[in-house]
């Protein structure tokens, strides 16, 4: 039996290896090892050393500075069970991103792990944070447009210790590190063909940003599913799919929406009469159904139409994209058609694989593409008679 004033020995210091090793009479390697592996030596020996450490009152939580240090002199990989994550400015603001936040919290939290949130206008302009200067950080969650996350890397990989530690892209696959992706080039294809084959044949398509198809963004890949679902059916994309700008004021309200009843606050405003929308709807009567890159904007383009005189579904038909803003009116309930992407399921994922990659249980870098679904409810019908 082993006797010991496990409240004199708390409060002089911190219990270690050396104080078990010293009462068992063996080396602070074997009790290391008894703690970590019990199967690497006789189960009386383990025993011993695992009654030792509980009754001197041995926390392994306390000793993590020890480990670490013994570790990186040995060369083996630490885990601090710490990951960051680098976000754009307008994060916080919208559903879109809570719901992308609450799959990847519940996750790290499950799994214990704690989480930095990072703006990315700091990394660009060469702020980090301590921890990573001191490397502490196990590997990086990036949600940001392709271009600015390969920027976000080359800084992290040349510049810190963070070196080539795992990292996983959101929504838009990046060169480097793996991806967890929504099918957003197959919603989009869906939501037009379901609009073709309620017979409507020409369609505008709001956007935030013209859709560069040299870089996979999610917005390339929306903007590609629309045209294959045109040509599929027979029709050039060139002369049966409009686009308009939102305009830098209405999409900065869009994406900083807190919510649905933010967004019905502006209706009946009279600058929506003059918005190009409206201007290329009275230029091209031929246009039947309006397309949008996410919910909060649809939201906004209800209220424009609404507001220079469209019916929606009667004379226009519209399709949200991400259902995450309802679009309520008098019956209380979402009436927004939308493409409707897995964006917790999305955060899960990319949790999920990046524990994966740190704990070196997936190797390699891997992209991982979740399906979409097309959610049909009231803002969409067949078209008006010409």
């Amino acid at each position: 039996m082993v006797v010991a004033n496990n409240s004199n020995m708390s409060r002089r210091h911190i219990v270690t290896l050396a104080d078990i090793a010293a009462q068992c009479g063996v080396t602070k390697v074997t009790v290391s090892r008894a703690l970590r592996d019990p199967a690497r030596h006789s189960a009386a020996l383990t025993q011993r050393i695992q009654q030792v450490a509980q009754e001197l009152g041995y926390d392994p939580d306390k000793n993590l500075g020890a480990q670490r240090m013994a570790m990186r002199k040995y060369g083996q990989e630490v885990i601090n069970h710490l990951v960051a994550m680098v976000f754009p400015p307008d994060y916080s603001k919208a559903h879109y991103f809570t719901a992308l936040h609450d799959g990847i919290t519940d996750v790290l939290s499950k799994e214990g792990y704690g989480l930095l949130m990072v703006k990315s206008p700091y990394l660009e302009s060469g702020f980090l944070p301590a921890c990573f200067h001191r490397g502490e950080i196990d590997g990086l969650i990036i949600y940001e447009d392709p271009m600015c996350a390969a920027q976000v890397l080359r800084q992290l990989q040349g510049e810190t210790p963070f070196g080539q530690r795992p990292v996983v892209s959101l929504i838009s696959a990046t060169d480097g590190c793996s991806s967890v992706l929504a099918n957003q080039q197959q919603g989009a294809y869906d939501a037009l063909t379901y609009l073709l084959d309620l017979g409507h044949r020409h369609f505008l398509y709001i956007h935030g940003r013209v859709p560069n198809q040299q870089i996979a963004s999610p917005v390339a890949q929306g903007w590609s599913g629309y045209r294959q679902a045109c040509a599929e059916k027979g029709y050039d994309p060139d002369r049966h799919l409009f686009t308009v700008p939102f305009g830098n004021e209405l999409w900065e309200m869009a994406l900083g929406a807190a919510g649905h009843l933010y967004l019905n606050s502006v209706a009946g405003d009279v600058r929506f009469v003059r918005h190009p929308l409206i201007r290329t709807l009275r230029k091209h009567p031929e246009i039947t159904a309006v397309l949008t890159p996410n919910d909060a904007s649809a939201i906004l383009a209800y209220h424009i139409l609404q507001t220079a005189g469209y019916r929606v579904p009667e004379d226009i038909s519209l399709i949200g994209f991400d259902d995450t803003d309802p679009l309520v009116v008098t019956r209380k309930r979402n009436i927004l058609t939308t493409v409707h992407l897995p964006l917790e399921a999305v955060g899960r994922a990319s949790a999920k694989l990046l524990i994966d990659r740190i704990t070196g249980k997936i190797t390699q870098d891997i992209t991982k593409t979740l399906p979409t679904t097309l959610v049909v409810r009231e803002t969409t019908a067949p078209p008006p008679p010409q």
